[in-house]
């Protein structure tokens, strides 16, 4: 499958390749795109730096030294990126040693695709809207530690962005925290640019 810069991206962490192929296969029916299928907790670091996931599926029990619990813990602290466990052993120890992770959610197999994909849309929801607020956390931390002082052009009022690179207020906090702006025309602009359209207005409303 061709990826799609779209497509929310999933690496299936899974020791049992007839077990994983059938997952990529409803992943990608679901219109996910699966990069690789890994089946040891120590090709996960690698693979996160690599392909940059949306998210991991994560069975517990793996090849290797490394399960699938620390595993998910150690991607986590390099990339912040998150997982979901799929495991068909959900014995307490287990349970306590992943609440600790804080995965995305836990699935105990057999699974259907219903429970699958709702699983994963939760997650990666879950997973941009954290993203965020560490986005939104980190810009306000470091603008605190900069005297709470944006520079912005008093004429044009474009912000300095670094390395004298000026850019619409807009952009600015687009790219610095997935701020988004509607646009509109408050009543003095209007005033100014279209005085004939409020000389309309007002004689309606005589």
């Amino acid at each position: 499958m061709v990826e799609n810069s779209n497509q929310p991206k999933i690496i299936i962490v899974e020791d049992e390749i007839l077990v994983a192929k059938d997952i990529q296969s409803q992943l990608e029916s679901f219109g996910y795109f699966v990069p690789c299928i890994l089946n040891t907790g120590e090709e996960v670091i690698h693979a996160a730096g690599k392909y940059l996931p949306d998210l991991f599926l994560m069975d517990i029990i793996l090849a290797g030294s490394i399960d699938g619990i620390e595993a998910a813990l150690k991607v986590k602290n390099a990339y912040n990126i998150s997982s979901i466990f799929l495991t068909g052993n959900a014995n307490n120890d287990f349970i306590q040693r992943i609440k600790k992770v804080d995965p995305l959610g836990f699935i105990v197999k057999p699974f259907d695709s219903e429970e699958l994909k709702a699983n994963i849309e939760i997650g990666i929801h879950k997973n941009k809207k954290t993203q965020l607020d560490d986005k939104i956390i980190n810009f306000f931390t470091k603008l605190s530690n900069n005297g709470n002082m944006i520079p912005i052009c008093a004429k044009c009022k474009k912000i300095e962005n670094g390395n004298n690179k000026w850019t619409v207020f807009e952009e600015y906090f687009f790219e610095k925290i997935g701020l988004e702006f509607t646009h509109g025309i408050c009543p003095d602009c209007i005033r100014e640019i279209y005085p004939e359209y409020l000389e309309i207005q007002e004689s309606k409303r005589v």
